[in-house]
C-alpha cells in the first residue's frame, strides 16, 4: 500500500474513540500525520510548546532527527498524493515534506486512476466532426482513368 484513498483516510480517522483522551490523541496524531506528513520521528518530537493557536495556527517541528497495511510512512505518502490531488505542483509537495530536491519527492507521488483521468481529459482532442471524407468528381474521374 503506497497511499490512502480519501475514503480510507476518512475510515482511518474513524476509528478512534474521541470520546477518551487517548482517542482523542490518536485521532488528532493521526489528523497532523495525513495533513503535514511529518516524519514519525518529527511527530514524536512534537510538544504542547510547537503548537502555535493564535491568528495564522501552526505547529513547529525542525527536520529529519515492510509490508504491512498503512504505516506512519504511508501517511506521509497520503499527505503527497492530497496535495498533488488539490493541484499543488511538485516543487511546493517538496518543500512542503522538507525535501531538498524534487527528485526525492517523486517516490511519493503516485500516478492513480484519478490522476491518469485528469491527463487524459487535458490531453484530449477537441471534438471533431465524424463525417466519412467524400471526393470530389474531378478526383473519382482522375482515379478512374489511372
Amino acid at each position: 500500500m503506497c497511499f490512502l484513498t480519501r475514503v480510507e483516510t476518512d475510515a482511518l480517522l474513524a476509528v478512534p474513540d474521541q470520546s477518551t483522551p487517548l482517542g482523542r490523541r490518536d485521532h488528532l496524531l493521526l489528523l497532523v500525520a495525513l495533513q503535514t506528513g511529518l516524519r514519525v520521528s518529527e511527530l514524536t518530537s512534537l510538544t504542547c510548546a510547537d503548537a502555535e493557536l493564535g491568528t495564522g495556527a501552526h505547529l513547529r517541528c525542525t527536520g529529519r532527527g515492510r509490508k504491512q497495511r498503512a504505516t506512519p510512512h504511508t501517511l506521509r505518502h497520503t499527505a503527497a498524493m492530497a496535495l498533488l490531488h488539490a493541484g499543488v505542483d511538485t516543487s511546493t509537495i517538496a518543500l512542503w515534506l522538507g525535501h531538498a530536491t524534487t527528485k526525492a519527492t517523486d517516490v511519493y507521488l503516485h500516478a492513480d486512476l484519478a490522476t491518469k483521468e485528469k491527463a487524459l481529459a487535458r490531453t484530449a482532442l477537441p471534438s471533431v466532426g465524424t463525417r466519412r471524407y467524400r471526393p470530389g468528381d474531378t478526383l473519382l474521374a482522375f482515379l478512374e482513368n489511372l
